[in-house]
């Protein structure tokens, strides 16, 4: 075969091949013409959300938390407690080296202060020896003690017990505290060592502002979070009232 027979040969694929390549361009630019011009689906409209606003549900009753045996201490574990935000009370137990200075703060910063009232238990006990109240006291000497320890936290709007499981049943005992509270202003707060309390009926027989603890919780430096916790659910939730009485039982 000669020169020129091969190179017209490859001349005609060539050609060939640019006229395939003409027609699939065709093919291809008519295509995208064709998508371009499609008449475009209509347009949905979106639905209309309506807004609705949630009703806010106020709680139904309040919480409140005591925190006892104030006054042992002064150091970072009661200075976490006086840091909290919330609205607490505080029952300053008398008689101790920083009691007064404790009530004196507390009340400062806007907490409020209660006695931690030191009550004859059925266990043995001790400390407070002076302003303990015993179930076989005279009751001049009650009236005493209850005068003087109301002098001794004048900062105090009112009282819970301490221990008292065997004074707290005594009528007796329960009614000369009560009349000297009734004459001061101050209100009661059954902390219920015993079921034989007579505690809250004889309080409010003398008409004594009263009220009682259902429930009881020991809380140290690490369980903070859960008084803001129960703090944040009587403000912000439905809760039952009830007081809660929570201690001060922290050792570093």
């Amino acid at each position: 075969m000669s020169t020129g027979s091969i190179k017209d040969k490859h001349q005609r694929i060539i050609v060939f091949l640019l006229f395939i390549i003409l027609v699939l361009g065709s093919l291809v630019i008519g295509t995208l013409n064709k998508i371009s011009t499609m008449e475009k689906p209509e347009s949905v409209e979106e639905p209309t959300i309506e807004v609705v606003e949630i009703e806010k549900v106020e709680p139904v009753g309040k919480i409140a938390i005591i925190i006892d045996d104030f006054g042992y201490r002064n150091d970072a574990v009661s200075d976490g407690f006086l840091e909290l935000d919330a609205e607490l009370t505080y029952a300053v137990i008398p008689g101790h080296e920083y009691s007064r200075f404790m009530s004196k703060r507390a009340s400062k910063l806007g907490y409020e202060v209660i006695v931690h009232m030191p009550m004859e238990s059925n266990e043995p006990g001790f400390g407070e020896e002076e302003y303990v109240i015993e179930e076989a006291m005279p009751s001049t000497e009650i009236e005493r003690r209850m005068i003087k320890v109301l002098d001794h936290l004048p900062e105090a709007v009112g009282m819970n017990n301490h221990q008292g499981s065997k004074a707290s049943a005594s009528e007796r005992v329960m009614n000369v505290m009560g009349l000297v509270l009734k004459d001061n202003n101050k209100y009661f707060l059954d902390s219920r060592t015993t079921v034989e309390t007579k505690a809250e009926i004889t309080m409010r027989t003398l008409g004594v502002p009263t009220g009682r603890r259902h429930v009881r919780r020991w809380v140290g430096w690490d369980g903070l979070d859960e008084l803001l916790f129960l703090y944040n659910c009587s403000t912000g939730f439905n809760c039952k009232r009830e007081y809660i009485e929570c201690f001060e039982k922290c050792y570093s």
